[in-house]
C-alpha cells in the first residue's frame, strides 16, 4: 500500500518505545476498527502524566514518532537515533570496534 513505508515503521517505534517507557499502549480500544480510529485521530495521552521521572526528551522524541503525518515524524532510523545520541552505532555490527 502507498501508505506503509518508513513513516509506518518509525510510527510503530514510536508505540513500542511509549509502551516499554510507560507500561501502557499508546492507543486502546475494545475493537481494532477502533484502535485503527484513534491511531487516525487521536492524540495519545502524555507519558509523564502515568510518571514524572520520564525525561521530557524522551517524551518528545517518543511522540514525534507518533505524529499523525508521517511528514512530522522523523524521515529515517539514522535520524531517530542521533536524537537518541546513538547516531555513531547506526550502522554497525558487533564486529566493528
Amino acid at each position: 500500500s502507498a501508505n506503509v513505508g518508513r513513516g509506518t515503521d518509525i510510527h510503530s517505534i514510536g508505540a513500542i518505545l511509549y509502551k516499554e517507557f510507560t507500561g501502557r499502549i499508546p492507543y486502546h480500544a475494545d475493537s481494532l476498527e477502533e484502535v485503527a480510529r484513534r491511531i487516525r485521530e487521536e492524540v495519545p495521552a502524555s507519558m509523564r502524566e502515568s510518571d514524572t521521572a520520564i525525561a521530557r526528551d524522551l517524551e518528545t522524541i517518543t511522540m514525534k514518532c507518533l505524529e499523525k503525518k508521517p511528514r512530522d515524524r522523523y524521515d529515517t532510523a539514522a535520524e531517530l537515533a542521533d536524537d537518541f545520541g546513538v547516531s555513531s552505532m547506526v550502522g554497525q555490527s558487533k564486529q566493528d570496534p
